[in-house]
This record gives C-alpha cells, sequence and structure tokens, in this order.
C-alpha cells in the first residue's frame, strides 16, 4: 500500500514551475522518465505573458535537458536563500530519458524542461519514508483514507 499517488507528469517546452514544497516528510517520490512522443509536443514558442512569468522567478536552471532542481536552503529560516542545483535529471539534452530518482520534495524545489520542443513525461510514484515505523506508515494510511473518502476501500481495523 502506497502513502499517496502514482500518476504521469507532463512538463511544457521551454518551462519551469515556481519553487514549492510539498511538505509530506513521511513519503519520498521516484520520478521514472519516460520517452514518450505526443502529437502536441510540436508546441508553440511560449507567448510573451508566458516569457514574462518565467522572468518573474529569475531562476538559474541547467540551459538543458529536463528534470528537479532544489533551492540552497538557510538552515534558520527554511525559507529559499539561492540558486537552485538540478538534483534529478529526467532527460538529457537530446530527450533521452535518464535512470529514475528518489527525491525528497519535501524541500523546495522545481519543474523544468529546458528543451524547446519537446514535452518531458515522468511516472511519478510515491512510496513512504524509509525512517516510518509500520505503527506510523497504518496511521498515515488510515488518515489518508478517511481524508479522501476511501473508507470503504480501506477499513480501518477494529474500527
Amino acid at each position: 500500500d502506497g502513502p499517496r499517488i502514482v500518476g504521469f507528469g507532463r512538463q511544457r517546452p521551454d518551462s519551469a514551475l515556481p519553487v514549492h514544497s510539498d511538505k509530506a516528510t513521511y513519503v519520498l517520490t521516484a520520478h521514472v522518465p519516460l520517452d514518450l512522443l505526443h502529437e502536441d509536443d510540436a508546441a508553440p514558442a511560449p507567448d510573451a505573458e508566458e516569457l514574462a512569468f518565467r522572468l518573474d522567478f529569475k531562476l538559474d536552471l541547467p540551459s538543458d535537458g529536463a528534470g528537479l532542481a532544489f533551492a540552497d536552503l538557510d538552515d534558520a529560516l527554511a525559507e529559499p536563500v539561492g540558486g537552485l542545483r538540478a538534483v534529478a535529471q529526467w532527460h538529457d539534452a537530446t530527450g533521452r530519458p535518464l535512470p529514475p530518482t528518489l527525491v525528497d520534495t519535501s524541500f523546495p524545489h522545481t519543474a523544468y524542461n529546458r528543451r524547446a520542443n519537446r514535452h518531458a513525461y515522468v511516472l511519478l510514484v510515491d512510496v513512504w519514508h524509509p525512517d516510518l515505523s509500520e505503527e506510523e506508515r497504518r496511521a498515515l494510511a488510515l488518515f489518508q483514507a478517511r481524508k479522501l473518502g476511501w473508507s470503504a476501500l480501506y477499513p480501518a481495523p477494529g474500527l
């Protein structure tokens, strides 16, 4: 039983998300790059509004490829203070998928795709953080099942 999601992500050509955190310290997320082509992979160039949006973030990202970049943190503030480090490349500059990575997305990060004419696709799989005990995993699974209304699928033992 997994903690949250298994899903697909698609990052548009020449784009980056705002720096964010999922604040879920109890999971790690596997990013499995995929080699997919889609009919809209020949995406149009970004318009002026999209370019202005990107400039607002002033992200210093790799000039090619696609993946995740994590913010440098000031330990006292737990806020992004500087540049970003690319730590989980999904695709190289040619679009070839790279090996899967397992990352802690509770730290501030962004997803980016520097390829000008292809979307980047990735399979996302959340797994429990390895430091959790079995009891903690059961409690978190029960909490999430109740929160999402899955109680019929995951009945609480003894309730």
